[in-house]
């Protein structure tokens, strides 16, 4: 288990975002110690932080990305597949791609 700090680290997200990631639903700590509230992670929830910054990256808005996370990898390239932002193109199959990897980049 990590702490927040040393998560935040090696998944390369602010402590400030995996707060606000734990607040919407998105990325709750594996466990919070009781006597200290420290908010503790485990390796295994990296690789979705590396897809939830993916995807912020993209621009997809947090209450969009929980849905997209919840899909099957095929239907989460379709909904990335429709999710253009004006004056942008919409996201390409490379970071489709890495999403269902797990890549960020």
């Amino acid at each position: 288990m990590m702490t927040i700090g040393e998560f935040s680290r090696r998944a390369g997200l602010s402590v400030k975002a995996l707060r606000l990631y734990e607040a919407s639903g998105l990325l709750p700590p594996a466990d919070v110690d009781t006597a200290s509230s420290y908010r503790l992670y485990s390796a295994g929830q990296l690789d979705r932080a590396a897809r939830i910054s993916l995807l912020r990256r993209l621009g997809m808005p947090i209450a969009v990305i929980g849905e997209v996370l919840n899909l099957p990898d095929a239907e989460a390239v379709q909904r990335l597949g429709r999710a253009g932002r004006p004056h942008h193109h919409p996201p390409g199959a490379r970071a489709a791609y890495r999403l269902r990897r797990g890549h960020p980049g």
